[in-house]
């Protein structure tokens, strides 16, 4: 823990308030659907609000840790009455730059006044991403679709409250921690992999279904995965993505792990920072095959996933430097077939390059149907990690020749539904209604 001087504590709690107080006037700004801040709640003598953490989530980063948490929300339709689980999420930001000030928060203070506001403003709107980002989609969510932020909620995880903290190793940095409903299933690629080591498979078989052998299950020529239930979850990912179509929502950071999974099974996007909205006049003037490919900005931040048009300006460079000779380049192109899918679709295609690089101005986009590939590219991802986890219960359970025909035939039709979905060129891909008939026409 760093040890501050009394000056230097003072110091720090003054340029904290101030940047809350930005960060809470931002918000604001943005309507009922933005999150409130703790300090907010605390200072109006409202509700009672606290947070402890309980333990670390293992399918989350070592950012995000289970806590529970009192608090209320700024729409009073949406009150956050009781204790309940959450989410706990840290972003840290450096306020304090090393020169000309030597990591002193009172330096700082005695500084140019313009320069001091420039600061804050500067790292506000860093720690502002994603609290704006999910503010944004929510409020699009609740004017298309109607329903208010209760309907908002129903589509997107809210944020329940945040707060500005200094960081307890780094002085010249805060911490925004923010707070999210906790989902009983935690992200879908987890509960995937959940129904592969035998979640959801209720007695007579065992009662502990993971531990379910071939002397349990005679009947059986393979372990049991919950199948319906997989199939049920993936097809309400696919309805919640239609949903977004229709208000105009693009996610370019869409991965199986920003979709949580509640009790009921039903799933809700978080981890909104990247995202995007169309603007009015596209969504409701141009027809959907137009609106469908209307490119928005989109930083390459999961490169498994990502689609060949967000890579328009990477595989680019990349290209470039491997045809100079560059060998990094190179062998990152020889290894984009495993390991960066878009960018190998790319590699193989130049002609497809040079097309989508004239779309947004050189830079790499997403659309709607960045949707289709991102959603295919997740399940392609998780149907590997399911199938590892299928082929060790069936080692350890006694059917030594086969992982069993019900599982074998499950990850084959996901597998070629993935597939499908990742056509490189976006107006050629399948549509999301296609996608959920696919997976409709698999339930039993």
């Amino acid at each position: 823990m760093v040890t501050l001087t009394a000056r230097e504590n003072r110091s720090q709690k003054k340029c904290i308030r101030g940047l809350s107080r930005a960060m809470e006037t931002a918000l604001a700004s943005l309507g009922p659907c933005g999150p409130v801040s703790l300090n907010e709640l605390r200072g109006g003598g409202g509700s009672s609000v606290a947070a402890y953490p309980l333990s670390k989530e293992g399918w989350r980063n070592a950012r995000v840790a289970r806590c529970v948490l009192k608090a209320t929300c700024r729409d009073g339709d949406t009150v956050q009455g009781e204790w309940q689980p959450a989410f706990r999420k840290a972003t840290t930001v450096q306020v304090v730059p090393h020169s000309p000030f030597p990591g002193e928060w009172s330096a700082l203070l005695k500084g140019d006044a313009e320069e001091l506001a420039t600061i804050l403003h500067t790292k506000a709107a860093e720690l502002l991403r994603e609290l704006v980002g999910n503010t944004v989609v929510m409020s699009r969510l609740a004017a298309r679709h109607g329903g208010g932020v209760r309907g908002a909620c129903e589509m997107c995880v809210p944020i329940l409250g945040w707060e500005l903290r200094p960081h307890p190793y780094a002085r010249e940095c805060v911490s925004l921690i923010h707070y999210t409903p906790a989902a009983a299933w935690g992200d879908v690629r987890q509960a995937l992999i959940g129904f592969a080591e035998g979640n959801g498979v209720r007695p007579p078989l065992a009662a502990d279904s993971a531990a379910v052998t071939a002397a349990d299950a005679p009947h059986l020529d393979g372990p049991p995965v919950w199948w319906p239930r997989a199939l049920y979850m993936l097809y309400g990912v696919v309805r919640q993505l239609q949903k977004y179509d229709e208000a105009g929502v693009v996610m370019p950071d869409f991965k199986f792990l920003n979709f949580v999974v509640e009790a009921n099974g039903w799933t809700r996007a978080i981890d909104h920072e990247a995202s995007q909205v169309l603007p009015w006049p596209v969504l409701l003037q141009r027809p959907p095959a137009a609106r469908r490919l209307h490119p928005v900005d989109a930083p390459l931040w999961s490169p498994l996933y990502a689609a060949p048009e967000m890579w328009a300006e990477d595989a680019g460079y990349l290209l470039e430097a491997a045809a100079l000779g560059d060998r990094i380049a190179r062998q990152r192109l020889l290894a984009a077939k495993c390991n960066e899918p878009g960018l190998h679709a790319l590699y193989e295609d130049p002609t497809l390059l040079s097309q989508l690089r004239n779309v947004h101005g050189g830079a790499g986009f997403a659309c709607q149907a960045s949707h289709v590939w991102l959603f295919g590219a997740s399940l392609l991802d998780a149907l590997e990690g399911m199938r590892e986890v299928v082929k060790a219960r069936a080692q350890s359970g006694g059917w030594r020749q086969s992982i069993g025909g019900p599982n074998k035939v499950g990850l084959a039709r996901l597998q070629r539904l993935a597939r499908a979905c990742m056509v490189p060129r976006p107006g050629a891909r399948p549509g999301l209604d296609w996608v959920a008939g696919q997976l409709l026409g698999m339930m039993p």
